[in-house]
């Protein structure tokens, strides 16, 4: 990406909200954390669309310095096989819990899960949605990684100063 393909990229994306400081896949935004309710520096990837089996629901993944979360718009359905995050070829990382229905909790996200963020290339997201009946199969959404380094230096300073970068 050239000098003025990211100044504009950075321009467009704080257009939108004033409060983002934003790459072309992850951002650091003073938002609400989706457990807490407070407003804190939290690491966003962008937002992609999936289709849930009934229609599509965005997906994206968050991260608050603790935890690591996967938000939709819709329900996820624990039962099915094979869900959870996937860094690379690395061995998948199961969710912990949902949060009020449309939130999977990856909560064991020590060093090793940013490790792998930070040496990644494509985080792969598996989900199941209800009410799919019958059930259908896993839906599969990938996170590009490209970027996240960058982004995870400004969240340390955004935590650190307890503001926006």
């Amino acid at each position: 990406m050239t000098k003025i393909q990211y100044f504009v990229l950075l321009i467009s994306g704080l257009a939108g909200n004033a409060n983002v400081l934003a790459t072309e896949n992850w951002s650091v935004s003073m938002e609400e954390d989706p457990i807490s309710r407070s407003n804190i520096c939290l690491l966003v990837s962008k937002i992609y669309t999936i289709d849930d089996g009934q229609t599509t629901t965005p997906v994206q993944l968050i991260y608050n310095g603790e935890k690591l979360f996967a938000k939709t718009k819709s329900d996820i359905d624990m039962s099915y096989p094979k869900i959870g995050l996937q860094i690379d070829t690395h061995h998948p990382h199961k969710i912990s819990r949902i949060h009020k229905q449309n939130i999977a909790v990856f909560a064991n996200t020590n060093n090793a899960i940013h490790q792998q963020f930070i040496d990644g290339r494509e985080a792969h997201l598996a989900l199941g949605f209800w009410p799919t009946w019958p059930q259908t199969h896993t839906r599969m959404i990938n996170f590009s990684l490209i970027g996240y380094t960058k982004a995870h230096t400004q969240f340390k300073k955004c935590q650190n100063d307890g503001k926006q970068p």
